[in-house]
């Protein structure tokens, strides 16, 4: 969805404010689903008029002057892109009609929005270039000699090396698994955010932000830290044929990621936006005693930022064991039916198409 396809939204800057939902019977978040509770407050959104936690309406935007709300109202994330891409929407027709675009010139709710100096001009990335770089450094990352990794962990189905990158006190991880299950039913179950959390239990959250096309889209991904503050990311994400270094292997798919600018991708109150230096997800069809089987090799080098020495950060990798260990059991159990198609099917990738749909 481009951000000017408007026809999802539910904020109609020439309507008035939305009735308040009742919140007397309603014991659920209506965007995760979490229980409300004396430590779980319910919090309606000013531009639905729904009731969420405040993990899932974090958000504060001005609303049209049509709503008779005056300042910043707290607003669902679904109500907050919405408005952001209205926004953008309307400058850049505005900017096109008018040969150039001006805050005095917007309804008078725009200024009160996001405004830079020039909103036709969003700062969208250069997708040929984020994916030809990722790409060039996923290779070179994938052809280091096996005596560069250090074996940490090899429990749970899960191998866990890591090694020291280049101008970095973070190391980068890499994870191999073998999964009892499908290429097909691996890949279904992966691409399908909704269901991340369930061996992510610290993942808030995880939307899209736009579509580039049917095989990549940028993210945005809210993830809780305890004791300090949360971590949030804004991603580039792409599925490519085969393997980094093979891409005509057969029966293989990856996943390539990386961290972005986005305008949408704005920041949250009492988060820290930490960075995703890349990400890649390889996934490979084999066969055991007669039955399919996938094997998954992962690599990442994340940075949470913040105040965070980077001693704790690589300390900490073991955690990820269990992730792992938990999704394969998941995939595993999981009753979700082949796809009929998978990522990356078709003559391109995204690193060709790379037209908004």
């Amino acid at each position: 969805m481009s951000a000017e396809d408007l026809d999802a939204s539910r904020v109609d800057p020439d309507k008035v404010a939305p009735l308040w939902e009742e919140d007397t019977n309603v014991k659920n978040c209506v965007g995760c689903d979490v229980k409300f509770s004396m430590m779980k407050r319910k919090h309606h959104c000013r531009a639905c008029g729904r009731i969420f936690c405040d993990t899932c309406s974090p958000h504060k935007d001005e609303l049209p002057e049509s709503f008779d709300m005056k300042g910043p109202q707290r607003t669902c994330d679904m109500c907050h892109l919405n408005l952001e891409k209205c926004f953008w929407a309307r400058s850049r027709r505005m900017s096109k009609t008018e040969g150039e675009s001006s805050s005095s010139n917007l309804p008078g709710w725009f200024p009160q929005l996001r405004l830079d100096a020039d909103p036709a001009a969003a700062d969208r990335p250069d997708v040929p270039t984020v994916h030809a770089e990722l790409m060039q450094k996923l290779k070179d990352l994938c052809s280091e000699p096996e005596d560069h990794w250090a074996r940490k962990f090899d429990k749970k189905g899960v191998k866990l090396d890591v090694k020291k990158m280049k101008d970095s006190a973070l190391v980068v991880v890499r994870c191999e698994m073998q999964v009892d299950a499908s290429l097909g039913k691996v890949i279904a179950i992966y691409n399908d955010k909704s269901l991340w959390g369930s061996w992510q239990p610290d993942m808030l959250k995880c939307q899209t932000l736009e579509t580039i096309n049917e095989d990549a889209e940028y993210i945005y991904v809210l993830y809780k830290v305890p004791v300090l503050d949360n971590r949030d990311v804004c991603i580039y994400s792409a599925w490519i044929n085969g393997t980094v270094n093979d891409p005509q292997a057969k029966g293989a798919k990856s996943l390539i990621s990386t961290s972005v600018g986005h305008p949408l991708g704005t920041s949250v109150r009492g988060t820290v936006r930490a960075k995703i230096n890349l990400g890649l997800a390889q996934f490979v069809a084999s066969e055991k005693d007669g039955r399919p089987h996938t094997t998954i090799t992962s690599y990442f080098h994340t940075d949470p930022r913040g105040i965070i020495p980077p001693r704790i950060v690589n300390s900490a990798i073991g955690k990820t064991v269990d992730q792992m260990a938990q999704m394969i059991k998941f995939m595993e159990s999981s009753d979700i039916p082949e796809p009929e198609k998978l990522p990356a099917d078709g003559d391109d990738s995204g690193a060709t198409k790379t037209a908004l749909v």
